[in-house]
């Protein structure tokens, strides 16, 4: 089996913009188990983006903890923003799995009871895609806007 694709760090840059606003696309249309994917995924890609900066091999796979480490994003902004997006990966990682990518919306939904995230009242997914759509904004905006400066 081949390593897959090779992509450049301006590459995961971009994908990380796209990403969210397919994400946010979904969302509005109520796809929210695709929508809350694509969140996780856009993370992914602005950490992937500043680890692949440093160095083209790394081997955090999809764990977005270790991505955030890897990353170093969290030592390009104030100690505001730093607890800020600590929080908001946390909101991410609680809901973001990278299997979601084969799930269907009762898979999905069987995984937000088991992690105590359906106690919303109304739509809980509606509810925990939003959470992740707040989060990863915030995620990707300032790791876009530090890269701006960092170019």
């Amino acid at each position: 089996m081949g390593k897959g694709i090779r992509f450049r760090p301006e590459e995961y840059y971009e994908a990380s913009h796209e990403k969210l606003q397919t994400a946010m696309h979904l969302h509005e249309q109520g796809k929210y188990p695709c929508a809350m994917y694509f969140f996780g995924v856009s993370v992914e890609c602005i950490l992937r983006a500043y680890i692949t900066a440093k160095s083209p091999e790394f081997d955090e796979k999809h764990v977005l903890p270790r991505l955030f480490i890897s990353s170093g994003i969290e030592r390009l902004v104030s100690e505001k923003n730093r607890k800020k997006i600590g929080a908001a990966l946390g909101d991410i990682w609680a809901r973001w799995k990278n299997d979601f990518r084969y799930a269907s919306r009762r898979k999905v939904e069987g995984f937000m009871h088991k992690a105590n995230l359906a106690r919303y009242k109304g739509d809980f997914l509606k509810e925990n895609s939003r959470i992740m759509r707040d989060a990863a904004s915030i995620i990707v905006v300032k790791g876009m806007a530090k890269w701006t400066t960092k170019s």
